[in-house]
């Protein structure tokens, strides 16, 4: 017959073949905790605000990068200077998702985008170089 297991105020007893909890099967196992389970709670939480603070700011580094490459890799000619100027990036945060916003902050940077199939867009070009660039760093962030 199999032995049972009960538990007792942190010592765990195991049943003999005869039925009994006793005799020579006697484990004795105390279960100590050198840090609460609270405490370790409340550590992983700063841990992950310190982490999201981290992600935060690789994030913003690489909105960075994105906007230096936007403003050399641009298609058009720049004429006064204002749309290079006016390229910019944004990071925000709504719980556990972060959003790296690339824009124009002139108001024609919309036809420059999509006027004439996208042919003097640099938005696409830039996201397809900072998304690596980005998962790249908040990976670092995590090791």
């Amino acid at each position: 017959m199999p032995s049972t297991r009960k538990q007792t105020s942190g010592h765990v007893r195991t049943k003999n073949k005869g039925g009994s909890f006793g005799g020579g099967n006697l484990i004795d196992m105390n279960l100590n905790w050198k840090v609460t389970p609270t405490a370790m709670a409340e550590s992983y939480a700063g841990w992950w605000r310190y982490t999201e603070q981290r992600i935060s700011t690789a994030i913003m580094v690489a909105g960075v990068g994105a906007v230096a490459y936007a403003r050399i890799a641009h298609p058009w000619r720049n004429r006064t200077g204002a749309a290079e100027a006016g390229l910019g990036h944004s990071v925000e945060q709504n719980g556990d998702t972060f959003t790296l916003t690339i824009y124009h902050s002139v108001d024609y940077g919309k036809y420059l985008e999509l006027r004439w199939g996208g042919r003097w867009g640099v938005l696409p070009a830039t996201m397809d170089v900072a998304l690596p660039a980005t998962m790249q760093a908040i990976q670092d962030v995590l090791r």
